[in-house]
């Protein structure tokens, strides 16, 4: 199960969220938002086929909101939620195979 883009998400233990390898930055420049993927299966490792939620995670208030799927979780590259800054803009990436993207 996902939830739809722009739905608010609070970690629980029936949900939770990760970001993955320390080698992308998660996080937007200047506030608490980091890029995250979310699953109802985030105690175990991700099976094939499954969808993930990616979310923007604001570190300060404990909540997030959907901004994307992917099935690229698996732990080696997984969905690689990054923020970066093109023209003074903050963007985010991520690896999303859900829609051919």
């Amino acid at each position: 199960m996902t939830y739809n883009i722009g739905e608010p998400i609070l970690p629980s233990r029936g949900y939770g969220i990760w970001v993955g390898f320390n080698d992308l930055n998660p996080f937007q420049p200047y506030s608490n938002v980091v890029f995250c993927t979310g699953s109802k299966h985030w105690m175990r490792p991700p099976r094939l086929g499954e969808v993930a939620d990616v979310l923007a995670f604001d570190a300060g208030t404990q909540e997030g909101h959907v901004v994307g799927h992917t099935m690229a979780i698996n732990y080696p590259i997984g969905a690689r939620p990054q923020s970066i800054v093109r023209n003074g803009t903050s963007l985010y990436l991520i690896n999303n195979t859900t829609d051919g993207v």
